[in-house]
């Protein structure tokens, strides 16, 4: 079945995994502590003091024609007075139908597209052969918590800007042991080489950072992490999972049972 078929045959599921992506910026947003957030019917975006993309952005845009130009142009006019990049991300509930040709007239600029994948946890797979040497485990210290976001950032290459943001964070709030929010740490002979991350929220959970350092890449490593965290979601009673996958990173998880049901872009817009 392709994406369009998908989106018809389960508009709902569509609709919740859509709503759990946007749910997760807002839980970044109010862990920034924005200094401006705006939600009505049409839009919801937010801005902080961090000149990083995600960190300012439109999360939810669901406006008509004639609503749309003047929206952008409000957004961005605020961006620029705040002299802050800005994240616009758009799904499939997003509207108007030609919202990236509205977005390109006022110089925001298409970044990226991933894909929206659903796995049914009945589907998965059967477990492989084990790794020798990986042990992992869920994060329940500080100084886990530590490693898994130096893993976590040097595995996926954040520049040193995202960086600061990730640790300012660690650094206001420190570790919380929170049941809605599940951190994985893989280590090989004790050294954390990779991370994955479980959101538990209403009818899905979320399968996010899945990263592994460089070195040890080309390992399973990667799959195994995971598997870990689908198992959990799988004993806590979750039959539905998400996940964001790039093009390079969907065949992995086709592999594991994930299908594709959506797509997701985002676009950029840069202060002058």
């Amino acid at each position: 079945m392709d994406e369009y078929a998908e989106q018809q045959a389960h508009p709902e599921l569509i609709a919740a995994l859509h709503q759990h992506l946007v749910d997760r910026y807002l839980e970044l947003a109010q862990a920034l502590q924005p200094v401006a957030w705006h939600r009505d019917t049409c839009a919801t975006w937010f801005f902080t003091t961090h000149p990083v993309p995600f960190c300012n952005g439109v999360v939810r845009t669901e406006c008509s024609v004639t609503e749309i130009d003047p929206l952008i142009t409000r957004i961005t006019q605020e961006a620029q007075k705040r002299q802050v990049p800005l994240l616009w991300l758009l799904g499939p509930a997003s509207r108007p139908a030609d919202l990236p040709q509205w977005l390109e007239r006022h110089r925001v600029r298409y970044d990226e597209t991933v894909s929206g994948m659903i796995l049914d946890v009945r589907d998965l797979p059967e477990e492989e052969e084990q790794l020798p040497h990986l042990s992992i485990s869920l994060v329940e210290t500080a100084e886990q918590m530590e490693s898994w976001l130096q893993v976590l950032c040097t595995g996926f290459g954040f520049p040193e800007a995202v960086r600061e943001v990730v640790f300012s964070l660690y650094r206001s709030y420190g570790f919380v042991p929170n049941a809605s929010r599940q951190y994985y740490l893989g280590t090989i002979d004790t050294i954390p080489v990779a991370t994955s991350y479980l959101s538990l929220d209403g009818q899905l959970a979320g399968l996010y950072s899945v990263a592994t350092l460089a070195a040890y890449r080309r390992r399973g490593i990667g799959t195994k992490m995971t598997r870990a965290a689908l198992a959990e979601a799988k004993r806590l009673g979750y039959t539905q999972i998400t996940l964001q996958a790039s093009h390079m990173g969907e065949a992995i998880y086709r592999r594991l049972g994930f299908r594709k049901v959506c797509s997701f872009q985002t676009y950029v817009w840069m202060p002058v």
